[in-house]
């Protein structure tokens, strides 16, 4: 399991649209989940589970990244592993 972070200065109302469109993006590489979307100080995060190997995180980052150009100023802020309660950073 893969979980990706992404962080953005997008208006709030803009992160049901940025979400939904990052995880049918990313569908593409296994099963997606959507665990948070939250409110910073300075926008939005959202953090999605993808059930894939580990080996397929850097893939799927570049994916992300290339994918959230089309939003702004997006970015992936981090990458991990998932091993149930434990994350493991990629």
């Amino acid at each position: 399991m893969v979980v990706l972070t992404v962080l953005s200065n997008a208006p709030l109302g803009q992160a049901i649209g940025i979400k939904e469109d990052l995880a049918m993006h990313l569908s593409q590489w296994g099963r997606v989940q959507v665990v948070h979307v939250g409110q910073q100080e300075r926008g939005i995060d959202i953090t999605i589970e993808i059930d894939v190997p580990e080996f397929a995180a850097p893939a799927i980052r570049e994916d992300a990244v290339r994918h959230l150009r089309y939003w702004g100023d997006s970015q992936v802020s981090a990458v991990t592993q998932s091993r149930g309660a434990e994350q493991i950073a990629l």
